[in-house]
């Protein structure tokens, strides 16, 4: 259920974002459109991570969670320095796409064998929102590059 809500508005956020800080924070912001872009991403990846803990936690596996966090302690920054040293900002945000979802892999394996679920039952659960998504994101981009229609009065 949290797929179907996030994956679209995050998506969204995606395809609109250079519209909504030029409306909402003016040019002297569109140097953060690329970043708010990719954490879009990154946002839907969190919003099917967040559930997870609660999982592991009913399963009396705190311990799992404490090492899970102390790992990201120690990765987490070393992939935000290197993306901003070689892609500055940019780069940073780049890290929570490409770093956070291998290592959350790892969170979900072991949530997934708590509840005695695979992965294939996951992606029989993930598969409907995430072919949605794009879909919607083709549509999003076709409605903004439509003209704008003329709704003065008829003369």
């Amino acid at each position: 259920m949290v797929a179907w809500v996030t994956f679209p508005l995050c998506m969204g956020l995606m395809v609109v974002a250079k519209d909504l800080v030029w409306v909402a924070l003016t040019d002297a912001w569109m140097g953060a459109v690329p970043i708010i872009q990719v954490l879009s991403l990154y946002a839907m990846i969190r919003s099917m991570a967040v559930l997870l803990p609660p999982v592991l936690m009913a399963r009396y596996r705190p311990r799992f969670l404490f090492g899970y966090n102390l790992a990201l302690l120690g990765v987490m920054p070393l992939a935000f320095w290197l993306g901003a040293v070689w892609w500055g900002p940019v780069g940073a945000a780049m890290a929570w796409v490409t770093v956070y979802p291998l290592l959350m892999l790892r969170m979900a394996r072991e949530a997934l064998h708590e509840v005695s679920t695979s992965w294939k039952s996951l992606w029989a659960e993930l598969w409907p929102p995430s072919l949605a998504t794009p879909t919607a994101r083709a549509g999003v981009i076709l409605f903004v590059a439509l003209p704008p229609r003329n709704t003065s009065a008829v003369t």
